[in-house]
């Protein structure tokens, strides 16, 4: 809605993008704060990542109404395949970091492995950042049906 009327999707998740990375830097930057604060940036970074749907619209305001699906296609593949070599990447980090602990058979990790693996979470949302300088602004309602170019 707010899109919409604003006449501006990029704006708008590029300022969902900064609130995330603010978001996750005093997370992982900032030393013991109390569960209360995580909570509540945690909620924030959710609902501020919420401004990643405004892709799929945009999509659809680039290539029109004929190949908005491919479009969305393309966006949903690089949205679950990121989830999933995120994965993959922040267990690679945790074990980077693995002092060869077991307990029944399952490793347990020092905490400097997790601050080193939750540095992934601002890199990723700081590489969208610099990414969505790339992307142009879809101005939706000035082209409707039709496609306009990347």
């Amino acid at each position: 809605w707010l899109s919409n009327r604003l006449r501006r999707r990029k704006a708008l998740f590029v300022a969902g993008l900064v609130v995330s990375l603010a978001g996750w830097l005093v997370v992982v930057l900032v030393p013991d704060l109390p569960i209360a604060v995580h909570c509540l940036l945690y909620l924030l970074i959710g609902i501020a990542k919420g401004a990643s749907v405004l892709t799929y619209i945009a999509a659809q305001d680039h290539a029109g109404a004929a190949t908005s699906g491919a479009g969305s296609a393309i966006i949903n593949t690089f949205y679950l395949g990121g989830g999933a070599f995120a994965q993959y990447f922040i267990g690679m980090l945790l074990d980077l970091h693995w002092a060869g602990d077991l307990v029944v058979g399952v490793r347990i990790y020092p905490a400097v492995a997790y601050d080193a693996a939750l540095l992934a979470m601002p890199a990723s949302v700081g590489i969208a950042f610099a990414l969505s300088f790339a992307i142009r602004e879809s101005h939706p309602g000035r082209d409707p049906g039709g496609s306009m170019p990347l």
